[in-house]
């Protein structure tokens, strides 16, 4: 997630506001351009376009996106979208007001360095099935990892403050972001159309062959092999694309299932953790408890509310 914006800092981060929607202060860098958009009053179909690939964040408040052909979803902080250039968006701000105003920002990336960063992963870390690290060519919505908001509130910091090299420092910051999402875009382009892809694609076989057999036993080895693929080339590419082993990758397809398992008011924590393919209760707690840092009895009676 993004940090709140500091009052002491506010003034660094946004000029004096000449419009009470998406007024707009923008921080420019050699390779990027920062703007940050506060509104204080709520209203509806505003619409903006940006002409370099943009990636878009919140930072407080709630706005409501309609873009291209999607039904409209909620965009909160914690949330990021990566977007190509001239793509227009449409948003709402249900819930902004002058003392509780809402807050994004829009980093618009210059091109070039896209696609120096894209040829220096093609380059070092080579996909399978020939494709290439691109920046896509469609929206893609995703929650921030830590790495991304990481990077993301540092290269803000970097931008809002003088400093005799802050251009060289956004330009390393902004090429770190970018690699991030070129990571991002590709798993989920894999992980949202494994099923479509799996006959045509070794990862998306494996991937949908683990979600298709997630309560039984699986063997990195066995992966390998159904991918054609050593076992070494398997880890290898499967780390590079997915951004976890093949091991955390099932571990978190099961912590997914069991979630959902705990919202259910008649299902034992013991029969949750064999839902998810958990042979021990044990080791389900402690996996459970690193994947989303509480323990499955805590996690249910935090939900419990949501319980279908």
């Amino acid at each position: 997630m993004l940090n709140a914006v500091n009052l002491k800092q506010k003034h660094k981060i946004f000029s004096k506001p000449q419009r009470e929607v998406e007024h707009r202060t923008a921080h420019h860098s050699e390779v990027s351009i920062l703007n940050v958009f506060e509104t204080q009053k709520a209203s509806y179909e505003f619409d903006l376009v940006f002409h370099n690939p943009v990636v878009v964040s919140m930072i407080q408040g709630k706005k409501v996106m309609h873009l291209g052909d999607r039904d409209p979803f909620e965009f909160v902080p914690g949330e990021t979208i990566a977007m190509p250039s001239a793509e227009s968006m449409t948003i709402d701000f249900p819930e902004a007001n002058r003392n509780n105003p809402t807050q994004c920002m829009a980093l618009e990336i210059c091109p070039e360095l896209i696609s120096d960063v894209a040829l220096w992963m093609n380059e070092q870390h080579t996909r399978l099935e020939d494709k290439e690290w691109s920046w896509s060519q469609r929206n893609f919505h995703v929650n921030n990892s830590k790495d991304l908001s990481f990077a993301t509130n540092t290269l803000i910091d970097t931008m809002i403050n003088e400093d005799s090299v802050r251009d060289l420092k956004a330009s390393l910051i902004t090429r770190e972001l970018v690699a991030l999402l070129l990571r991002t875009g590709a798993k989920n382009f894999l992980l949202e159309n494994a099923m479509a892809l799996h006959m045509s694609h070794r990862l998306a076989y494996a991937i949908h062959y683990i979600r298709t057999n997630i309560t039984s036993e699986i063997h990195v080895e066995e992966l390998a092999d159904k991918a054609c693929l050593s076992r070494a080339q398997f880890f290898r590419a499967f780390k590079n694309e997915i951004g976890m082993t093949p091991v955390q990758f099932i571990n978190s397809e099961r912590i997914d299932r069991a979630k959902r398992a705990l919202k259910k008011p008649n299902m034992s924590l013991s029969d949750a953790a064999i839902y998810a393919g958990f042979k021990s209760q044990s080791y389900f707690n402690r996996v459970f408890k690193a994947f989303t840092g509480t323990t499955p009895q805590a996690f249910r009676m935090s939900n419990s509310m949501f319980a279908v």
